[in-house]
C-alpha cells in the first residue's frame, strides 16, 4: 500500500505540474524546486488573481469565495519563507524578495481584507437561509447554523492569515472554541464542512486560544470520518484541505486514511474524475506526500 500511495503521489505531482501555474507555484512551496525567481511569479498571479476582484474589494460579493480567494493567495505568497508573530501577526522573512513579495501582495489584498472584515461585523440576516450555500471549493454547507458557522471560521482564517488583529476575531475564534467543545448532541447541525472550516480558522490564527482549540477541532473530524477515509457529509478533498494546515502531527491519521481512498479512486492520468481542478490535484498530491 506505502509503494501504491508513492507511486499515486508521483502521478498527482505530474498531472499538477501541467496544470494551473498558480496551484503548481505552491506545490513548488513544498519541496526544494522553490526558487527566488519563484516570488516574482508569485507576486505577479496575486496581480491576475485581483483583476477578477469586485470594485468593493470582494470577489463574486461573496464571503466565503472572498475568504477563499485570500486563503489561496496566502498560500501562495504568505505561508513560506516567514514566520509570524504570535503577538503582533506581523511576518519575519527569510529573504528580501519574499518580503516584497508579501507586502506587495497585501497591498493589492487589501480592499478583500478590508471587506471581509466589515461582512463579519454585519452577517447575513437571520431571514436569510443559508442552508445548502456551495463553496468555491465544491463542498456544500448542509444547514443554516452549519453555513454561518462555517463562513464565520473562513473568514477568521482569511483574516488571521494576512495579519488582522481585532477583540472581534478574538470572540469569534472564543464561539468557535465553544462550539468544538460541544457535546456532539448539541452541535448535530454542524457538518464535516462546518468542521473543516473551524479547523482552517484554528490552524491559521495564531493566538494560544486557537492552538488550545485545535486539537478539539480535529478530533471533531475524526468522529465524522468513515473507516475508509471518506465523510458522509462533506468533500474529502475541502477537508483534506483542512487538515493538511494542521501544524503538528493530530491530523495526521486522518489524512492517512483519507490517502489510501485517494489512491484507490486515482485515474491513470493522475487526477480524480473530470472534476479534478487544479485545486484538488494540489490537495490530492499533498495528502498522497504526507
Amino acid at each position: 500500500m506505502q509503494k501504491s500511495i508513492a507511486e499515486a503521489a508521483a502521478r498527482a505531482h505530474a498531472a499538477l505540474m501541467a496544470e494551473s501555474a498558480l496551484e503548481a507555484l505552491i506545490a513548488r512551496r513544498h519541496t526544494a524546486a522553490w526558487t527566488a525567481d519563484d516570488e516574482l511569479v508569485a507576486a505577479d498571479l496575486v496581480r491576475e488573481l485581483c483583476q477578477d476582484r469586485e470594485p468593493d474589494g470582494s470577489w463574486q460579493g461573496s464571503v466565503s469565495r472572498t475568504a477563499e480567494t485570500l486563503l489561496l493567495a496566502y498560500d501562495l505568497v504568505g505561508a513560506a519563507d516567514s514566520e509570524i508573530d504570535p503577538v503582533t501577526g506581523g511576518h519575519t522573512f527569510t529573504d528580501e524578495a519574499a518580503a516584497k513579495a508579501w507586502h506587495e501582495a497585501f497591498t493589492l489584498l487589501g480592499p478583500g481584507i478590508a471587506w471581509v472584515f466589515a461582512r463579519m461585523m454585519e452577517p447575513a440576516p437571520a431571514t436569510v437561509d443559508l442552508t445548502g450555500l456551495e463553496l468555491d471549493a465544491g463542498a456544500r454547507f448542509l444547514s443554516d447554523r452549519d453555513a454561518r458557522v462555517g463562513i464565520a471560521a473562513l473568514s477568521v482564517a482569511a483574516l488571521s492569515a494576512w495579519g488582522t488583529r481585532h477583540a472581534a476575531l478574538d470572540t469569534a475564534v472564543e464561539t468557535l472554541t465553544r462550539i468544538v467543545r460541544l457535546d456532539p448532541r448539541d452541535r448535530s447541525d454542524i457538518s464535516s464542512v462546518g468542521a473543516a472550516c473551524i479547523v482552517t480558522a484554528l490552524a491559521v490564527t495564531p493566538s494560544d486560544a486557537a492552538r488550545d482549540a485545535l486539537p478539539d477541532a480535529v478530533a471533531m473530524l475524526a468522529r465524522m470520518q468513515r473507516s475508509d477515509g471518506s465523510w458522509s457529509d462533506g468533500d474529502v478533498f475541502f477537508i483534506l484541505a483542512a487538515l493538511l494546515r494542521v501544524p503538528d502531527n493530530s491530523a495526521q491519521p486522518l489524512i492517512a486514511r483519507s490517502a489510501a481512498l485517494l489512491a484507490m479512486l486515482q485515474d491513470a492520468d493522475g487526477g480524480w474524475g473530470r472534476q479534478a481542478t487544479a485545486q484538488r490535484l494540489l490537495i490530492g498530491w499533498r495528502t498522497l506526500s504526507k
